[in-house]
């Protein structure tokens, strides 16, 4: 079952040779605990024929991906709030003669730098990955997170308030 599994991961399904990796030391880790508490005799999914299917590790660790600095983080969410503030600005302060046009497009560009600047927080201060976030129309695969898959009430999602720093401050 576990060899099975492993030519499942491997073969031609788009994944990355980390990402099936991963997939895999998932399922190592259950049969891992079912060892450990006696549910299984013998640790199946390390074996060497289990694995063998399996991509040759590239060297990475799970969430090298991810390790942002707290400088780059800090300068990357800093580059958003100023896009945002200033489009926000630009379309609060129209003078009064604009047309509908102008005031149309400021009023997009406002919402859009906004949207933009939710989407940089959320990936710059969550574990969450652009794919697991957001719908790749080129891939049936990434459909994205949907609104009935967060929960409010169990507050998944929100961050603690010292993880959010203010761009007047130093990281």
């Amino acid at each position: 079952m576990f060899r099975e599994y492993a030519r499942h991961l491997a073969g031609d399904k788009g994944l990355k040779q980390n990402t099936v990796q991963i997939y895999y030391c998932y399922i190592s880790a259950w049969c891992g605990w079912c060892v450990s508490e006696g549910y299984l005799e013998a640790h199946y999914a390390q074996r060497a024929s289990k694995t063998a299917p399996l991509p040759g590790n590239n060297g990475r660790k799970p969430g090298d991906q991810q390790a942002w600095t707290s400088e780059q983080r800090h300068a990357l969410t800093c580059h958003v709030d100023e896009r945002a503030r200033n489009a926000i600005e630009a379309y609060t302060t129209l003078r009064s003669d604009a047309g509908p046009i102008d005031r149309q497009r400021a009023r997009y560009d406002a919402s859009k730098t906004a949207r933009d600047q939710a989407l940089v927080f959320v990936l710059a201060y969550s574990a969450v990955r652009v794919g697991e976030l957001l719908r790749d129309p080129n891939d049936s695969r990434r459909r994205g997170v949907r609104w009935g898959e967060i929960s409010l009430k169990d507050e998944y999602g929100r961050l603690p308030e010292e993880t959010v720093v203010g761009c007047s401050e130093s990281p």
